[in-house]
């Protein structure tokens, strides 16, 4: 929800079973028409799991993304404004799983988390990405079962923290886990 109304993202799909993002608007009681946020060209015959996620700050507005164009796994962050989103910025390129998260912290910047593998582990990584394209070396946040039933793990800001909530599965069943990690 910005200032000025809601966005909304979500995965298109076109009959050739392309499936890029796509975003509409609420504005003077009426949705616009569906705007494309980038073209990934992600040809896939089945309906990923992994959707994307909005954030706002004022009349501010950032998604990230998930896709695997040719095989390559990537997560992407676009900062909008109005009508229209900017250029995406790769976050990781290297073997995400996707299941990313979005939270804007001021109108310049974001964190952006994603289930990610390292080491040969399944971990959830967040990093602070800029609008301009800098961004903080990722930081791995908690180890994470890379099964769909560990979900998909969200963050808040409240107070200058970030808190992140997962669904942690073990042989004894599963539970939510929560950490909360300082902005300062």
């Amino acid at each position: 929800m910005t200032d000025s109304g809601p966005v909304f993202v979500y995965r298109d799909r076109s009959e050739e079973e392309i499936r890029d993002m796509s975003f509409v608007r609420k504005i003077d009681n009426e949705w616009t028409s569906p705007k494309s946020i980038a073209k990934d060209n992600w040809n896939i015959n089945g309906c990923p799991v992994n959707g994307p996620r909005i954030s706002s700050y004022k009349n501010q507005f950032a998604t990230a993304w998930f896709t695997a164009v040719n095989d390559q796994p990537t997560v992407k962050v676009a900062f909008g404004s109005g009508q229209n989103f900017e250029q995406p910025i790769i976050v990781d390129s290297i073997q995400p799983l996707g299941r990313v998260d979005v939270v804007m912290l001021d109108k310049q910047s974001v964190i952006v988390s994603w289930i990610s593998t390292h080491k040969g582990e399944t971990v959830i990584k967040a990093a602070k990405v800029s609008k301009e394209g800098s961004q903080s070396t990722a930081f791995i946040l908690a180890e994470i079962n890379e099964s769909r039933g560990s979900g998909f793990p969200q963050m808040e800001v409240f107070d200058d923290q970030l808190y992140f909530a997962w669904t942690a599965i073990s042989e004894a069943g599963s539970s939510i886990l929560m950490k909360r990690v300082s902005l300062n």
